[in-house]
């Protein structure tokens, strides 16, 4: 379906709604999935960075509980095929009209509903975005709101502080609730796409991919990505699963966040990457009142495990990237001895494995090297911290590790 077609404006809160939700681009379609799995849904469709899903309010308590999706946001106006004029001053008399007409009271009221849902903060985290606090959750609360306005291209004639200075005074003249730049509990997206302008409003204080991990290292992985990760891996009922180089423990943490039925084992290399991932699973395991995280920690040599041959069902690991640490000459090295010891301690035929790292030239290469051993079954290309990174998902064929010399 064309997106004009998907996105429906805001009409009342008992009407069908579209939410958007951004999601790490090129994993969008592993999103729907789970999507598709929790969340009562008429229509989905996506485009880069984006998905847009026709559901009843009632639904929305399901949202907050997804976790391959970033941000969530509620569509109350969307314009296609909009011809920007070429003149500025004209575009700011349209930048006022915009608001108007539009059933803010009935915003306020889905506003209020989305609240309840909203997950609390990690009280050890920073963020740059308002959380709500009691007062914002009663029902009498006042709306203190910003307008956050974002183009694309260049065929606007007006900057985003313009659309935010007029756009947002139009708003509070319809509205009247309080601008609060700092303190604000309410924000409103003014987005000016290449043919199109949205109006919508935030529905997360905080990205959902801010979870579970209270100590983060220079290359923490997003949970957002780790969950789409393992999600690609088919993960079954008592699949052993390991990250060999876990980091912060971010995947196997994901991963029995979402399949209590299978085991999982985090390890490094590097002694301050066990230390953070042990102080994550024991924050987790301290924080958590109904669920308990029984993950091991173990501290090895990802090129010589200590560990049995054949069985490891499922390997998902963040590879160095040789950015910040390491080099692309050491991934040259590391790789392909990482992927023959991989293929040694994983069942032969099911075992699957799913490998993110920005050095595609490297993991190519080293894949080759092993391609008697394992079996390239899907790739993507992702957005990571604005790099362009590869997500390889390989299978494990019926060669014996030992049979392959590199």
């Amino acid at each position: 379906m064309e997106l004009e077609e998907s996105i429906q404006d805001f009409v009342d809160s008992d009407s069908m709604v579209t939410i958007g939700a951004t999601v790490v681009t090129g994993f969008e379609k592993v999103a729907m999935e789970e999507i598709k799995e929790k969340i009562e849904h008429i229509d989905m469709t996506y485009i880069r960075g984006k998905i847009f899903i026709q559901m009843l309010p009632k639904a929305i308590s399901g949202l907050h509980k997804l976790l391959s999706v970033d941000n969530l946001f509620l569509v109350i106006k969307y314009v296609p095929h909009y011809v920007y004029p070429d003149e500025k001053e004209i575009m700011l008399k349209s930048l006022a009209k915009f608001p108007v007409g539009l059933p803010w009271d009935e915003v306020t009221k889905f506003w209020r509903l989305n609240l309840e849902h909203c997950k609390k903060p990690n009280k050890n985290k920073q963020s740059s975005k308002r959380v709500p606090n009691k007062h914002d959750m009663e029902n009498n609360s006042e709306v203190r709101f910003r307008v956050t306005s974002s183009r694309a291209g260049k065929s606007q004639c007006v900057t985003s502080p313009d659309a935010d200075l007029h756009f947002g005074g139009a708003l509070q003249d319809v509205t009247n609730w309080t601008v609060d730049l700092s303190h604000y509990n309410m924000e409103i997206f003014f987005s000016m796409g290449f043919d199109a302008i949205m109006i919508s409003m935030s529905l997360t204080y905080r990205s959902l991919h801010h979870r579970h991990i209270s100590h983060f290292g220079k290359t923490t992985l997003k949970s957002t990505i780790a969950h789409n990760m393992l999600r690609l891996c088919n993960i079954q009922t008592g699949d052993f699963v390991v990250d060999p180089m876990c980091g912060s423990g971010v995947i196997p943490i994901e991963g029995y966040a979402q399949w209590k039925n299978a085991f999982y084992l985090a390890a490094d290399n590097a002694h301050p990457a066990i230390v953070r991932s042990s102080s994550n699973v024991k924050f987790l395991n301290k924080e958590c009142t109904k669920t308990k995280f029984p993950i091991d920690v173990l501290h090895w040599d990802a090129t010589r495990m200590p560990w049995r041959t054949a069985t490891v069902d499922v390997c998902v690991t963040d590879l160095p990237f040789g950015k910040r640490l390491g080099s692309q000459a050491d991934n040259r090295k590391l790789y392909p001895s990482f992927l023959h010891e991989m293929a040694r301690v994983s069942r032969l035929r099911t075992a699957r494995a799913c490998l993110l790292t920005h050095d595609k030239r490297s993991i190519i290469t080293a894949l080759a090297k092993v391609s008697s051993l394992w079996k390239i079954k899907q790739s993507h290309t992702i957005n990571i911290g604005g790099l362009r990174a590869g997500v390889y998902l390989l299978q494990r064929t019926i060669t014996l590790a030992k049979d392959v010399v590199l």
